[in-house]
């Protein structure tokens, strides 16, 4: 069992480091719905657009992906 907290990208960036094997199915499912204040993650991101739309493709690909890098 591995920390990961898809609000804090080096948390992120710690797990994708130490995932070893291929990874067959992602879940890139997490949500974070209406906040009741605005609340940033470490790095200054909205939290609602970090986690759900940022952290999952990060987590699955290790980084995001280049402009006209095929998936």
């Amino acid at each position: 069992m591995e920390r990961l907290d898809l609000a804090d990208r080096s948390t992120v960036a710690a797990f994708v480091a130490a995932w070893q094997g291929p990874l067959h199915i992602p879940g890139n499912n997490a949500g974070v719905v209406a906040p009741p204040e605005l609340v940033r993650t470490a790095d200054g991101r909205e939290l609602q657009f970090a986690v759900n739309h940022r952290s999952g493709g990060a987590a699955t690909h290790g980084s995001p992906p280049s402009p006209g890098t095929p998936l």
